[in-house]
């Protein structure tokens, strides 16, 4: 297997290499075997963009690619607003932080202080509590009981 990383600022002509690349490699290789990987959305839409005679699977970010590998579902945050209908009680700025709150159709600032936001403990959501605890693989009852309760609904 032959891996490239390519880093350079803005207008260095990293995406026009990558195109040259992945059709050279195509030719050798098939299509099939040609892959490109990036981190962020916006440099896959521009690759995607350039016509590459590769699988339009085969371009995706680095996310994409694991959850694929996977065989995982949609994250949870994509489906928010589905989430907000069936437990409105949950849908609220002490619960989903300000991002999560937009997706869902109510406006919130980022800099929200409402009594609500507060009483979760210093601005932070259960959301992001219980986002902390498992990123730390903490055990469920490290979690306070409303940060449980919540995370067993979401």
């Amino acid at each position: 297997m032959i891996e490239y990383r390519v880093y350079g600022p803005p207008g260095t002509g990293k995406t026009t290499w990558i195109a040259r690349k992945a059709a050279e490699y195509a030719d050798m290789f098939g299509s099939d075997q040609v892959s490109i990987c990036s981190m962020t959305r916006s440099a896959v839409r521009e690759v995607a963009g350039r016509d590459l005679p590769i699988p339009d699977d085969n371009i995706s970010t680095l996310h994409a690619r694991c959850r694929r590998a996977l065989m995982a579902g949609k994250p949870a945050e994509s489906m928010a607003r589905d989430f907000a209908r069936d437990h409105p009680s949950y849908a609220t700025s002490e619960c989903l932080p300000a991002g999560l709150m937009r997706s869902i159709g109510n406006n919130v600032s980022d800099d929200s202080t409402s009594d609500e936001v507060l009483l979760s403990g210093g601005g932070v959501t259960l959301y992001e509590h219980a986002q902390i605890l498992r990123q730390q693989m903490s055990p469920r009852d490290r979690g306070s009981p409303r940060v449980v309760a919540w995370f067993d609904v979401w």
